[in-house]
């Protein structure tokens, strides 16, 4: 029988981590949390002072970086977040990045070609 390797899951990432996942440097994500602090939730746990993200913090994280991208406020962005239909948000951020990944897949295939 076959070995398969179990994919595990992580519950929590560091802030390092979610830097390298989103693109966001650090000072930003803090200043993001202060400001919008209902939204992205810091978690530590007992003893220690490092902030702890959930999948769920960093595709929050994304969303905020994705409608900043398009020139919103702070305001406008809580506004945002906080409607019901936020999962358009989502949705339009999968397709754009699909679109990136497969912009930078045809880059890679014309530039072997040449």
């Amino acid at each position: 029988m076959p070995y398969k390797a179990h994919i595990i899951e992580k519950r929590y990432y560091s802030i390092g981590e979610v830097t390298q996942k989103t693109g966001v440097s650090e000072a930003t994500i803090r200043y993001w949390q202060h400001e919008l602090e209902e939204l992205i939730g810091i978690r530590t746990f007992p003893n220690s002072k490092n902030r702890c993200f959930t999948q769920e913090d960093i595709e929050k994280i994304l969303k905020v970086k994705y409608l900043k991208d398009k020139h919103f406020t702070l305001e406008g962005i809580k506004e945002q977040l906080s409607r019901k239909d936020s999962e358009e948000i989502t949705q339009k951020m999968k397709l754009i990045d699909s679109l990136m990944r497969l912009r930078e897949f045809l880059v890679k295939i014309s530039e072997s070609v040449k």
